[in-house]
């Protein structure tokens, strides 16, 4: 059926002002004016997000401070002293004594290299765990050497004291001691390169510890300036236990004056 020309065009006319009418988002065809007036609101909404103040992002997080060496325990703080005294009084009893032979000064003596040597494996824990993180590695290996060291040096004393007990004189005492180093691998390792790796690990354990720079120096300077002492002549025992003493009374004192900070 053919509808004529008027009435088509009012039929067009009817749909464009039903589109024009149409809510926005119903599925019609939006017109232009709908178009342009959307396009406004979200230019006008761009413009008022970019003048709003951006917020800063947040500030990181301040650094960690360094965890700082344990307070020594009690015995720590016994043997820091009583060690390095130890090994004076037994310079000291040896300078007043006789000599190669047996006889209470012999024994005194000898009991207090033991006792001092035997003290220093509390000093050398300490010292291995007041070490930075960092600097772990090399202590485990300092901490080996140096308890190598220290028991062939306390297997020596050990020794020294057995056979004064033992002898009546000094022949007897000199024979039991070519006994001793007669056995295969004594005289090397408790006679020989084995008892200096002591002082060789103390001195690093306290050079790794953690203290100033200008604490470290002169801590290091005292452990070497004592091992000298005692490695050039035994007359030299008592001076050189009291390097240690001064060596170490930064870590003794730690506790009261405050802990020592760790150094990079």
């Amino acid at each position: 059926m053919t509808y004529p020309q008027s009435t088509r065009n009012e039929t067009a006319e009817t749909d464009n002002a039903r589109t024009e009418n149409a809510p926005a988002g119903t599925g019609k065809v939006r017109t232009r004016r709908e178009r342009a007036s959307t396009g406004n609101a979200t230019d006008a909404y761009a413009t008022r997000t970019a003048s709003l103040p951006r917020a800063s992002p947040p500030a990181p997080a301040p650094p960690l401070p360094p965890a700082l060496p344990a307070v020594p325990s009690r015995l720590t703080r016994t043997a820091l002293v009583a060690g390095p005294l130890a090994l004076v009084a037994y310079g000291a009893i040896r300078l007043l004594s006789e000599r190669g032979v047996p006889s209470a000064g012999w024994t005194a003596g000898h009991l207090a290299m033991l006792a001092g040597v035997l003290l220093f494996v509390p000093v050398m824990l300490h010292l291995y765990r007041a070490a930075p993180a960092r600097r772990r590695v090399p202590a485990v290996v300092a901490l080996v050497v140096g308890l190598l060291g220290l028991l062939a040096t306390a297997a020596q004393a050990a020794i020294d004291l057995v056979a004064g007990l033992m002898a009546n004189d000094r022949p007897a005492m000199v024979e039991i001691f070519q006994q001793v180093k007669s056995v295969p691998g004594v005289e090397p390792v408790v006679y020989g390169i084995v008892p200096p790796l002591f002082f060789l690990g103390l001195i690093a354990l306290t050079g790794l510890a953690a203290a100033p720079a200008r604490t470290r120096v002169l801590t290091v300077g005292a452990m070497v300036l004592g091992a000298v002492l005692m490695a050039v002549n035994l007359d030299f025992l008592s001076l050189g236990g009291l390097c240690l003493l001064l060596a170490l009374a930064p870590f003794l004192l730690r506790d009261r004056a405050g802990a020592l900070p760790r150094t990079h």
